[in-house]
């Protein structure tokens, strides 16, 4: 057991336990307040999402922070580099996991091809996948794609706080009651999640708290389609467009399955 006062200057302390079995050895942070009466059982998740934003550490502070209308990619990025909710200023954003070389070539090809057809920045950013090791990853950062002269922009541990910040806004989420039924953003948290368990690859576009995201074979097909559906940019952004084609292509067929699989 570790104690710690992490702001001292407010006489709030944080109790870390950590190396238990009970806890399969994932620490907790346990909150007392200066009469040592117990605020939170576990506000290690908040750290993780918003970091000293979420003093007191209350639920009542959590639900707040959540009303807040935030970036979607700054919920996801924020931990894993500080520049790239910047880059959002003047960029879409995409970011991207899987191991299928053969998908990453042609994705990224593809998405460069249609970033310039619909006249947009597009910054691409490989985030790999969580239970991958550090052998794969740097392989694939370090592969050159079409000529481009720069290998993939992302950091060896990048998939695995991606995982971690999912993992800590879904028990956020969760604690505070929402379900997927009822919660947009903790949708999407939940279908991210299940692709990390898949090699192959996905992706999700990105901009302001607009967010598109899928599967690898789905995302692909639908960026091959993008002269089908560009002309839904005349009112939408381009991700809110390539959100409304996606949805088309998962719709469900008179048989129970998708259009695309």
């Amino acid at each position: 057991m570790f104690l710690y006062c992490l702001f001292p200057c407010f006489l709030w302390y944080t109790i870390v336990f950590g190396c238990s079995s009970n806890f399969k050895k994932k620490p907790i942070l346990v909150v007392l307040d200066p009469q040592g009466k117990l605020v939170n059982t576990n506000a290690l998740h908040m750290l993780w999402i918003w970091g000293s934003l979420a003093f007191p550490f209350t639920s009542t502070r959590e639900a707040e922070l959540w009303t807040r209308e935030i970036s979607r990619i700054e919920l996801l990025a924020n931990s894993i580099d500080a520049t790239i909710p910047r880059m959002q200023e003047e960029n879409y954003i995409c970011l991207y996991g899987g191991e299928n070389i053969d998908w990453i070539r042609e994705f990224r090809a593809t998405a460069r091809k249609i970033a310039e057809a619909a006249s947009i920045p597009l910054q691409i950013l490989y985030v790999g996948r969580s239970n991958s090791n550090e052998e794969q990853v740097r392989k694939i950062i370090n592969t050159r794609f079409c000529g481009e002269a720069q290998p993939l922009v992302a950091r060896v541990p990048s998939c695995v706080v991606l995982r971690q910040r999912l993992e800590s806004m879904w028990h956020s989420k969760t604690q505070l009651g929402c379900t997927v039924e009822n919660d947009p953003i903790l949708r999407e948290i939940n279908t991210l999640l299940s692709f990390d368990k898949n090699h192959e690859g996905w992706a999700v576009f990105c901009r302001g708290t607009a967010m598109a995201t899928a599967k690898g074979e789905t995302i692909l097909q639908c960026l091959k389609d993008f002269h089908s559906w560009k002309t839904h940019m005349g009112d939408k952004d381009f991700v809110t467009a390539l959100n409304h084609h996606l949805n088309q292509l998962q719709k469900p067929t008179s048989m129970g399955e998708t259009e695309h699989n």
